[in-house]
C-alpha cells in the first residue's frame, strides 16, 4: 500500500474530498456550493501549511498546520483536522501526515506544536512525541 500512497500538499480542488473526510470527526458541513471557494481561501492563506494522501486517486488523509507567531519571539504551530479514512486507518497513513506536519513546522522555524486529541486517538499522537500539557478549554461562537 505504502507504493500506492502519495503525500502531497492540499489543492483547493481536494475541498469536496477533504470535507467529506473530516465529517468522520466533526458534525459541521459547509454550504456545498462554497467548499471550492473556501479550498481557495484555505490554500491561499498564509503562515499554514495543509498536505493530503492520495491511495489510487482517493483522499484517504488530511491534516493541517497553523503557525503563530508569538509575542516573545519565536513561531509555535497547531496541528488541526488530523483525519484518516476510516477504512484506512491503521495502515500507517496518519503516521505519514503527522510527520509531514511536524517537518513543515521545522521548515517554518517552530520550536513547538501543539494539537486537540479525542481520547480514542491520544496514544497514536503519544507513539509520535506528543506528551499531555494542561487542558483545552472551549468556547463555542
Amino acid at each position: 500500500m505504502q507504493a500506492s500512497l502519495r503525500l502531497r500538499p492540499f489543492a483547493a480542488e481536494d475541498a469536496e474530498q477533504v470535507v467529506e473526510l473530516l465529517q468522520d470527526v466533526s458534525v459541521y458541513r459547509p454550504d456545498s456550493a462554497k467548499v471550492f471557494e473556501l479550498g481557495r481561501i484555505f490554500a491561499e492563506q498564509k503562515d499554514s501549511y495543509a498536505c493530503v494522501a492520495a491511495h489510487d486517486g482517493r483522499l484517504v488523509g488530511f491534516g493541517s498546520l497553523f503557525v503563530l507567531n508569538r509575542i516573545r519571539g519565536g513561531r509555535s504551530a497547531i496541528i488541526e483536522d488530523m483525519v484518516v479514512a476510516a477504512d484506512m486507518r491503521g495502515q500507517g497513513i496518519g503516521r505519514l501526515v503527522l510527520e509531514n506536519l511536524i517537518g513543515q513546522a521545522q521548515k517554518m522555524a517552530c520550536f513547538k506544536v501543539t494539537l486537540e486529541s479525542s481520547e480514542m486517538a491520544r496514544e497514536f499522537y503519544r507513539a509520535a512525541g506528543f506528551e499531555i500539557g494542561g487542558h483545552v478549554m472551549k468556547c463555542r461562537l
